[in-house]
């Protein structure tokens, strides 16, 4: 059974000293997880002004941003992406990624070259589940539809800093 240490039910146990073994088991494993990614990463991370900007040697700086307005014209890039890589059939029809945007469905996190360029992006969720009934906390789980990274930028370790940006992101909630 997966006890989920974001829960507001397990933070509040824990604000009062009843924490349970197994919901800070879990919390470490995403500590740890975290940790693998950071030592895995290529990146430094800065922020400049209201940028997000990760930078590396090899391959130059970028910026990492969410998508908060269905207007957004990366709306726009990420469905082209998404129809490159999965076909007209298989992509999230670009009504749906502006209705997602809008109502806080899903995340969608980008990373652009600082020229505009969009190199890679995210759909994830974190997501709490109404307790069943006889369960007494809210259960959670982290939802990650899919990363993808235009191919003239795969192996840079871009993704990877999605991965952490997500996972750091809901640990903090």
């Amino acid at each position: 059974e997966f006890i989920n240490p974001w829960d507001k039910d397990y933070q509040q146990a824990n604000k009062e000293g009843e924490s349970n073994p197994e919901l800070a088991k879990n919390h470490k494993q995403m500590e740890t997880m975290i940790s693998e990614l950071e030592t895995a990463s290529r990146f430094e991370h800065a922020t400049e002004g209201d940028k997000e900007i990760i930078r590396s040697p090899e391959s130059g700086d970028y910026i990492v941003r969410r998508l908060d307005n269905p207007n957004d014209p990366m709306v726009e890039n990420i469905h082209r992406m998404m129809v490159d890589e999965f076909g007209e059939e298989e992509a999230d029809p670009l009504y749906w990624l502006k209705e997602s945007i809008k109502q806080g469905i899903n995340n969608y996190d980008i990373v652009t070259t600082p020229d505009g360029e969009l190199v890679s992006f995210s759909n994830t969720r974190y997501l709490e589940m109404e307790p069943t009934q006889g369960e007494q906390a809210k259960e959670s789980f982290l939802y990650i539809a899919y990363i993808l990274t235009d191919d003239k930028f795969r192996g840079k370790g871009i993704a990877t800093e999605i991965y952490h940006k997500f996972y750091s992101g809901t640990l903090e909630q």
